[in-house]
C-alpha cells in the first residue's frame, strides 16, 4: 500500500511539473490582487495596474492560435479606458478569476462559452 501511495505521489508531482512546463510562457506572467489593485507583471516590462474601484469592464478574448500557443486572454478595462491583458495560465490567475466571478452581474455562461472557443472573438462578461 505504501508503495502505491508513493508511486501515485511521484506521478502527481511529475504531471504537475509537465503541466507547468507546458504553460511556461504564460506562467512567467504574474497577476496579483490586493484590496485596491490588480497588478500584472510581464517579464522585462513595467507592471501594469488597475484600481479595482475603477474597474469598468471584464472581457475574455480568444484566438485561433491554440492549442500550441495561448489562445485565451482576460481583458480588464478601467473607467478611463486603460486596458490590461492577462493570459490564461498566468501565475495568480486563479485569484483574478475568483474576483471577477463575484462581480455583481458577471456573465458566467459567456465565460464558459469563451473557454470553449477556438475562434478570434471577444466576450464581454461584465460591464459596470
Amino acid at each position: 500500500m505504501d508503495r502505491m501511495v508513493g508511486f501515485l505521489k511521484r506521478f502527481q508531482e511529475r504531471l504537475a511539473a509537465w503541466h507547468r512546463r507546458r504553460l511556461f510562457p504564460e506562467s512567467r506572467i504574474l497577476v496579483e490582487l490586493d484590496d485596491d489593485v490588480v497588478r500584472c507583471t510581464w517579464p522585462d516590462k513595467e507592471p501594469e495596474e488597475i484600481n479595482l474601484a475603477d474597474l469598468a469592464r471584464v472581457a475574455i478574448a480568444t484566438t485561433d492560435a491554440g492549442p500550441y500557443q495561448c489562445d485565451v486572454f482576460w481583458i480588464l478595462e478601467d473607467t478611463d479606458g486603460k486596458n490590461m491583458t492577462v493570459p490564461k495560465g498566468a501565475t495568480g490567475e486563479d485569484d483574478l478569476v475568483n474576483y471577477v466571478l463575484n462581480l455583481d452581474g458577471f456573465d458566467y455562461m459567456l465565460m464558459v462559452m469563451a473557454m470553449g472557443s477556438t475562434s478570434n472573438k471577444v466576450y464581454e462578461c461584465w460591464k459596470r
